[in-house]
């Protein structure tokens, strides 16, 4: 069992330095969240961040090494390569979406590293089991790490979760209230929210994954209103481009999208883009 790392501040994890060392820290991770993408975990000693790990690049190194009964921490030239290659894309893409929510979307880094087995997730080590019955809790596992700062709720007046859920519910009832001439500063927020989304889909055919409770995060300090966009990036293929392929969770998540977005514009009384942004969805 390794040793407990003390929190030291100096060490960065937004810095390229920490990268061949970073997976020495994953031996402190305390799992606290499933998402779409990702399995989210907090750091001992490391309040100021949270690691997402993606169990899709997880669970695909895993099966192949269980099929061919290998060690799960083996990986060939050619797999560590398609996969740094994913990185990187993935990384540009991150680079691209912060150009058009700028301070709204969180400091991120993404790390390819090794995560010790014991730290996964039941069902994913139920369906690596499914190929191979017996690891030892010792070995390791590669996968694609998210490192991303976290929001200080503390110093915010007033915090409100997203609520925008699967049946086309925009927002929950609090919120909701705030979309009036009591509260323009909430209206002006969203206002901007949703130019910036329509604005971002149109140029690049991503959507965001706004689905789901803390995915967008409401708040209120002495500065007026502001949001925070915590988990809406989609990496990879666009999910729009995957829908046309008859990808179905790829539908679903664009057709949340879609009506989410339509049912703010409507209450905001925004029509600019609205006629391209609407024709983008038509799979």
């Amino acid at each position: 069992m390794s040793e407990k790392l003390p929190y030291n501040p100096s060490k960065n994890p937004f810095s390229d330095e920490l990268d061949h060392t970073w997976n020495k820290y994953t031996h402190e991770a305390n799992h606290i969240a499933t998402g779409g993408e990702s399995e989210v975990y907090e750091l001992i000693g490391r309040p100021d961040i949270v690691v997402k790990f993606d169990w899709g690049v997880t669970l695909q190194i895993a099966n192949e090494n269980a099929k061919q009964n290998l060690p799960m921490d083996a990986l060939d030239d050619k797999r560590f390569k398609a996969l740094k290659n994913k990185l990187r894309e993935e990384e540009k893409a991150y680079n691209d979406f912060k150009k058009y929510f700028g301070s709204h979307a969180l400091v991120q880094k993404r790390y390819f590293i090794k995560i010790p087995y014991h730290k996964l997730e039941t069902w994913i080590i139920e369906g690596i089991n499914n190929y191979k019955t017996t690891v030892e809790p010792s070995e390791y596992i590669w996968t694609i790490a998210r490192i991303q700062r976290r929001v200080n709720f503390d110093k915010y007046e007033r915090v409100f979760e997203g609520e925008f859920e699967d049946n086309g519910s925009v927002l929950g009832p609090d919120i909701a209230d705030f979309i009036n001439e009591t509260e323009p500063g909430f209206q002006r927020m969203l206002k901007d929210f949703v130019e910036r989304a329509v604005k971002y889909t149109i140029d690049t055919g991503h959507i965001l994954d706004i689905t789901g409770r803390k995915n967008i995060v409401f708040l209120k300090s002495v500065h007026g209103w502001d949001y925070k966009l915590i988990d809406v990036f989609f990496a990879g293929t666009p999910r729009l481009q995957r829908a046309r392929e008859g990808d179905r969770s790829a539908i679903i998540n664009a057709n949340n999208y879609l009506h989410a977005i339509l049912k703010l514009s409507k209450n905001l009384g925004i029509d600019d883009g609205l006629k391209d942004f609407i024709e983008l969805f038509d799979y």
